[in-house]
């Protein structure tokens, strides 16, 4: 749903709503590394995209989806990567300058590869560590010895 409520914000969205989106932008890079701060940042960037499209059923939408994902918040504060979070911040900003500069398509674009971004992150979190190396394993990944 986030990227054509991203094309709909460029296109509906007023100057205030716009710029929201950006100044909620602009705080997530500002935090950098303090994630929790990041979440409620990032929360209100896509919170002003959902509103700046005018669209009720989005808001409640991005409200629910929110609410899942911030679950997932004590497990990155883990493994948060520097890296990884400088590439969301610059997915972020492509989004937040395109909404900005009106170019739907650009928003929409922008927003789908936030979200691939995203997800890579997401399942790189949760991809199953070794923890016996040197041991062969099944087809399940469990260790076993040889």
């Amino acid at each position: 749903l986030e990227p054509p409520t991203a094309a709909a914000a460029a296109i509906t969205g007023t100057d205030a709503e716009r710029e929201e989106i950006h100044q909620a932008f602009l705080q997530m890079k500002q935090v950098g590394l303090d994630f929790p701060a990041f979440i409620d940042a990032d929360y209100e960037f896509h919170s002003a995209i959902s509103r700046a499209a005018h669209n009720y059923f989005l808001i409640q939408i991005n409200r629910i989806v929110f609410v899942a994902l911030r679950g997932t918040q004590s497990i990155y504060k883990k493994r948060r990567d520097p890296v990884a979070a400088a590439a969301a911040i610059e997915h972020h900003s492509k989004v937040a300058d395109a909404i900005r500069r009106r170019k739907p398509e650009a928003a929409r674009d922008a927003m789908v590869d936030l979200i691939r971004r995203a997800e890579q992150d997401f399942f790189l979190v949760f991809r199953p560590r070794r923890k016996n190396v040197g041991l062969g394993s099944n087809e399940r990944g469990n260790a076993i010895s040889r």
